[in-house]
């Protein structure tokens, strides 16, 4: 991006949002695209987005989305 993390976070933070919500929210649009797009599993995608275990992954998906990895994967395949 051509600027230094600390850069980034200042703009972040004086637009109103948190350099950790817009962090967590690109994780989650990410888990989310993973979850449907690929079969990989709850605890393959937890480590590739750098939680340190499934059960933290999916609290935080299901704080998110509302719903569990499995379910929000079972009802956007059900789409298809």
């Amino acid at each position: 991006m051509g600027m230094s993390r600390r850069t980034l976070q200042r703009k972040i933070e004086g637009s109103g949002a948190s350099f950790r919500s817009v962090c967590v929210d690109a994780k989650m649009r990410k888990a989310a695209k993973l979850l449907v797009e690929t079969s990989a599993t709850v605890s393959s995608i937890a480590f590739e987005l750098d939680y340190s275990t499934a059960s933290h992954f999916s609290r935080a998906f299901s704080k998110q989305f509302g719903v569990t990895p499995l379910v929000f994967r079972h009802s956007k395949s059900s789409f298809n």
